[in-house]
């Protein structure tokens, strides 16, 4: 490999293990959420766990999500 692309390669390699380095320890604490949603889902299968699922990653861009399992007639 050309000495160049080896270098350009550790550097964006180095610079993207220390952003997620930084993005791991940001914390959000005392930020109030843009919107407050429920997931309304029946205890059966794997809804419940998409629902969690879903509510994990919008938490990280401030949107609460509240999951309620209900059994359905």
């Amino acid at each position: 490999m050309n000495k160049k692309v080896m270098l350009f390669t550790v550097i964006i390699l180095s610079s993207l293990a220390v952003m997620s380095v930084y993005n791991a320890n940001s914390t959000y604490a005392g930020v109030q959420p843009i919107a407050n949603l429920v997931c309304k889902t029946n205890g059966g299968g794997v809804r419940p766990d998409y629902c969690l699922y879903i509510a994990q990653y919008l938490r990280e861009i401030g949107i609460e999500i509240e999951v309620k399992v209900e059994e359905w007639t």
